[in-house]
């Protein structure tokens, strides 16, 4: 009966701290795309700039 409650109370934490880790990956992958196009975009235009020089 105590490692059924125990399992009980522990299932919604777990789930929930899965869902708390998907979202922290999800954000940092986002966010290192984010930066990877801003980067690429930064870069295109230096280029296009030093041709246009």
């Amino acid at each position: 009966m105590v490692f059924i409650k125990i399992a009980e109370s522990a299932v919604p934490v777990s789930i929930g701290s899965l869902i708390f880790m998907a979202t922290i990956y999800y954000s940092l992958v986002s966010a290192m795309y984010t930066v990877s196009a801003v980067c690429l975009i930064f870069c295109s235009c230096l280029s296009l700039r030093n041709k246009e020089m």
